[in-house]
């Protein structure tokens, strides 16, 4: 199998320089599940390899960071994941906000997302758990909430990394979200009623709440008593709380500092409440200053949502965001966070994996790689190598998508027609919706989005089964330019995809195990051709243009 690199959003760096890390068989399990917390047990390494391996799980939430083995070395990982709905306590939804696009977050199943370089995705073990979980809360905004989109993620989504088994984190913040939303939403109410005592909470609102207008607004007004009547609530339910200020911005000065009072009387007001509450504050504005001015006014925008013109094909402008973070820097902030906690409540290091020590922000270490999303799929017309990392497991049963992952060369015109017919992504029992991860994917809908990005469609000449050739109709109409894809003896049910003619036992072979030949023919080489060495063939795919042809060599 042939295989590119991936360019990790926060590649582990010395001097910010991206590294290529290859993940030959990410993969991808979901099932229905229960709102509740799931023990996950995974088993890594190769008998003949090093390998490198991460798990994310309900989009962007990192659950575990490196696990590192060498040749012949297994490793055995645990954690606890917690899983939850929209569903009310009693009655009723939880109002959807802005990161809710991502259904996955809230939509009564279970994601896990597995990246494995060296070896093989394990499969994993998943178990409910019968007996009560203690838990960390996140209450905040867009710099602290799951996110499930790519060159996005927050200090929240990387904390459940940083606990043993036995500790789930459940992320209740919301972007765009303020103390105002957090109540009128439903998710305090909904988070209070799944709390415990003896279970933590952490509270981060200030960016959004000093935009508030009218008689309530300012930081020792609306904002100080609805801080100090949530805090009072979650106090009196027998949780441990902490009350953060937030980070400063990404705004430096013309002598490489960060320029103070960002957040005006915010920071003051909530240390005032915590103090009227008798809970600890930690002040996260100013750590975060710390790590801001360590790394310097150039490198940090390695930290934040940066990207210059064509960096990304999903941000195909440039990008310049000095408040929100890419994975290296939602690490960051998430390590000074985690120190804030143990500091504020010490039994928690007991729960802390032995990998995450103190954390310096005057002097960090920024030594981590995170893989992408396995959602980022280039889809839509982008010519930059990326990895095709499509899940095969429909989802309606609790299982394991065997290989479900087929490694791309680049997203390119065979790339596309591939994806999107069938060769590298499960095709529903009708054959009219491509299963991208959890989220179907209507071929129109598709299509449409392809074209949007200015794609012309080629002229299109079929001459196959009608059914086959309808979908590879669709598909080569969201085409704009040639190439093909490097996925030679590729398997994909029910089709093998071959980018050269393959022998006659290898014919023999996929046909025995009741797969379709399809061969790709970028150069037209066997288009005009009714010699009956390719009468094992049952699909030939070219680009000789202007004519795209699909069609079924044996016929006439």
């Amino acid at each position: 199998m042939k295989m590119v690199p991936v360019y990790g959003l926060a590649a582990a760096v010395s001097a910010f320089g991206a590294e290529s890390v290859v993940i030959e068989h990410p993969a991808r399990t979901f099932m229905p599940a229960k709102p509740g917390c799931y023990d996950v047990k995974l088993t890594f390494g190769s008998k003949t390899n090093a390998t490198r391996n991460w798990v994310k799980a309900e989009g962007q939430r990192l659950m575990l960071g490196e696990v590192a083995t060498k040749p012949g070395e297994f490793v055995e990982k645990s954690f606890t994941l917690a899983v939850r709905n929209r569903d009310m306590p009693n009655g009723g939804k939880v109002a959807p906000i802005n990161e809710d696009g991502c259904k996955m977050l809230w939509d009564d199943q279970l994601h896990l997302d597995v990246f494995t370089t060296g070896g093989t995705a394990p499969k994993p073990e998943i178990v409910p758990v019968t007996e009560p979980v203690t838990k960390v809360f996140v209450a905040g905004d867009s710099t602290a909430c799951d996110t499930a989109e790519e060159l996005w993620m927050c200090w929240g989504g990387v904390f459940p990394s940083f606990f043993n088994k036995g500790l789930a984190v459940a992320n209740y913040a919301q972007s765009g979200g303020t103390l105002k939303s957090f109540v009128s939403s439903g998710r305090f109410a909904k988070m209070l009623a799944e709390a415990r005592p003896g279970d933590y909470f952490l509270i981060s609102y200030m960016a959004n709440d000093s935009g508030e207008k009218g008689p309530e607004a300012g930081a020792f007004n609306g904002y100080y008593h609805r801080l100090k009547d949530i805090v009072e609530s979650v106090k009196a339910k027998g949780m441990n709380v902490v009350v953060l200020s937030e980070q400063e911005r990404r705004w430096f000065d013309k002598d490489g500092k960060i320029r103070s009072g960002q957040h005006g009387e915010y920071p003051a007001a909530a240390k005032a409440v915590a103090k009227a509450c008798g809970v600890p504050f930690f002040d996260l504005a100013t750590a975060s200053v710390r790590l801001y001015e360590a790394v310097g006014p150039e490198d940090t925008v390695h930290l934040f949502r940066h990207a210059k013109d064509g960096e990304y094909p999903w941000f195909p402008d440039a990008r310049s965001d000095n408040s929100h973070f890419k994975e290296l820097g939602a690490y960051a902030i998430g390590r000074i966070v985690l120190d804030g906690l143990r500091k504020a409540y010490p039994e928690i290091a007991a729960s802390i994996r032995s990998d995450y020590g103190r954390f310096n922000p005057a002097k960090p270490d920024l030594e981590v790689y995170i893989p992408p999303t396995i959602n980022c799929i280039d889809l839509f017309g982008s010519t930059r190598a990326r990895v095709g990392l499509w899940g095969a497991n429909c989802g309606k049963e609790p299982g394991f998508a065997e290989d479900p992952v087929k490694v791309i060369k680049s997203y390119q015109a065979w790339d596309k027609a591939a994806n999107m017919i069938g060769f590298t992504v499960a095709l529903d029992a009708k054959g009219e919706t491509i299963l991208a991860g959890t989220k179907g994917f209507p071929l129109k809908e598709a299509l449409s989005a392809v074209r949007k990005t200015g794609c012309v469609p080629p002229k299109i000449l079929v001459r196959c089964d009608p059914k086959i050739a309808e979908k590879v109709a669709a598909a080569v109409k969201a085409l704009d330019e040639g190439g093909r894809a490097a996925v030679h003896g590729t398997s994909a049910s029910p089709y093998v995809l071959f980018d050269k003619l393959p022998a006659a036992g290898e014919i023999a072979k996929r046909r025995a195990e009741g797969k379709k030949i399809v061969l790709l023919d970028d150069e037209a080489t066997y288009a005009n051709s009714e010699d009956t060495f390719l009468a094992g063939v049952d699909y030939i795919l070219t680009d000789n243009y202007p004519d795209f042809r699909a069609y079924d060599p044996t016929r006439k």
